[in-house]
């Protein structure tokens, strides 16, 4: 059911800019009339979420969340600056947060994190890239980068280990596509993985690939 009528703020009840700006709609329905909170981040412009893609193996990045107040395994992601080219958002994030560059760019769609409140959307990217990683160019947000294989990051998100949004939504949208090879052992019924939880060098790389 539609609202009656929707007169939208024309400017923000709180901004930080350029990065959130918090409005405040009047909104008529059935008969109510009341404030609705929406929020839009980088002026409209779409995040960017990249799922680095080795051979068999995903880059996977940690970093402290503070609205969670926990320390979380996810997968490379920013604001968006480029709307007309949001391919070199998804590049400028996977360089400062891994120091790694694409060969290639599979675009694999957009997802909405939160249609109740935020306005905007978020890119999802898929890079295939080499192992070398260029340390000079991290921001320094990030604490920790492993490779993780795909089987490994498969086992974790079906044992709700990985429960960042934007890295199972990237991950099913590559996996649907046909674009993630590996084993299936991370496929299982009992909602239990068994994963390693040392994060060394995936199979076939070297120690010295990690950061």
């Amino acid at each position: 059911m539609l609202p009656d009528k929707i007169s939208r703020a024309a400017e923000p009840a709180f901004a930080h800019a350029p990065w959130l700006s918090v409005y405040l709609d009047d909104v008529e329905f059935a008969g109510d009339t009341f404030k609705y909170l929406r929020l839009v981040e980088s002026n409209g412009a779409p995040g960017t979420v990249v799922l680095p893609l080795w051979g068999e193996s995903v880059g996977m990045v940690r970093q402290y969340r503070i609205a969670p107040a926990a320390d979380l395994w996810e997968l490379p992601r920013g604001f968006g600056e480029s709307p007309e080219e949001p391919v070199k958002d998804a590049a400028r994030e996977l360089r400062e947060e891994t120091g790694l560059t694409a060969d290639t760019w599979t675009d694999l769609g957009s997802v909405m994190p939160n249609s109740g409140l935020t306005a905007g959307s978020v890119r999802l990217w898929l890079a295939t890239v080499g192992g070398r990683r260029d340390l000079s160019a991290l921001d320094h947000e990030i604490d920790r980068f492993a490779w993780w294989p795909i089987s490994r990051l498969r086992a974790a998100i079906t044992a709700d280990e990985i429960q960042d949004g934007f890295t199972m939504a990237a991950f099913l949208r590559a996996e649907l596509l046909g674009l993630l090879t590996g084993d299936t052992s991370g496929r299982t019924t009992s909602g239990k993985s068994n994963i390693r939880h040392d994060l060394g060098a995936a199979p076939g790389r070297t120690g010295a690939d990690q950061s």
